[in-house]
């Protein structure tokens, strides 16, 4: 098998490889497989399970996206295939020291540190909690399923960002559990209210 537009290979992780992770969720989702050189030939990887309990946390925390992260095993050497599926907002990229941005599976764009800050200054990036607002302003009656399915979480990870906004007082549950109905009180930090 050949690396393609939705499959690529890396010998060993590195921060940099989260442009890969970006470029798949814009795209149509990928498989990034670390522990296979760029021919793909199986090298393997000593850290396995330390990546393993490591990198979806990380991808969540710096990228906003939820990945499926599995072990496996090949003639006695470990690798990792992190599955990232398509998104339906745009992802952006968090900068590092290197300097790199990514827009899309298509076009990946290495930058420089000053060209992301004046983006950044134009472009106000959409969190998960932004999300969720936006989705119980347009449909107050949506479930924890629902949310969970529109932005591929789990309902767990629903719940603890609704928590989060209730203790922001950003929304707010109004009525029975089951027949009730979500309010949005305010916006992100800073904005005023949508009333």
């Amino acid at each position: 098998m050949k690396e393609h537009q939705n499959l690529e290979w890396k010998e060993a992780w590195r921060d940099e490889h989260l442009k890969w992770i970006c470029a798949f969720a814009n795209g149509e989702g990928g498989v990034l497989v670390v522990g296979r050189d760029d021919k793909g030939r199986l090298v393997g990887i000593a850290d396995a399970a330390k990546l393993l309990e490591d990198l979806p946390n990380k991808i969540r925390d710096l990228l906003g996206v939820v990945v499926e992260v599995n072990l496996r095993a090949e003639t006695g050497k470990d690798f990792l295939e992190v599955v990232t599926p398509a998104y339906p907002a745009p992802v952006k990229a968090q900068v590092d020291e290197v300097g790199w941005g990514v827009t899309t599976q298509e076009t990946i764009q290495e930058t420089t540190q000053e060209t992301i800050q004046e983006t950044t200054q134009e472009t106000i990036q959409e969190t998960i909690q932004d999300r969720i607002c936006r989705f119980l302003r347009a449909e107050p009656r949506l479930t924890r399923r629902e949310l969970a399915g529109r932005l591929a979480l789990t309902p767990a990870g629903v719940k603890y960002h609704l928590d989060k906004l209730r203790a922001a007082g950003r929304i707010r549950h109004v009525g029975p559990t089951k027949s009730g109905f979500w309010e949005v009180l305010k916006g992100r930090p800073g904005e005023p209210s949508h009333d």
